[in-house]
């Protein structure tokens, strides 16, 4: 969980109430405590290395990111987003194929 120093104590309830440990929450504009890590600090743990993989199938079901929806059907969630969904979309974004048609 991603937070302000002004929406902490809210962001605390809501990881209370959902079993959350409150270690998992980030403060961008905070230093450092005990129930939280400050996004400054985070900055500075040790780069790990990335996941590699070659397979379609992990590339279909690694999840890169979560995403938070509208919430047009009702209240806003986290939808998932695979590696394969992000790849799909930004080579649709860089096709440099010509276009029959007025771009």
């Amino acid at each position: 969980m991603i937070t302000s120093l002004a929406q902490l104590e809210t962001v605390q309830k809501a990881a209370l109430a959902n079993d959350i440990p409150l270690n998992n929450i980030i403060v961008v504009d905070g230093s450092d405590n005990a129930d939280y890590v400050s996004l400054e600090a985070l900055l500075q743990v040790e780069e790990k290395p990335w996941r590699e993989f070659c397979s379609a199938d992990t590339s279909r079901s690694a999840i890169a990111a979560l995403m938070t929806t509208s919430g047009t059907t009702g209240m806003p969630k986290m939808a998932a987003r695979s590696h394969l969904s992000w790849v799909a979309e930004n080579q649709a974004i860089e096709d440099l194929c010509e276009k029959p048609y007025a771009v």
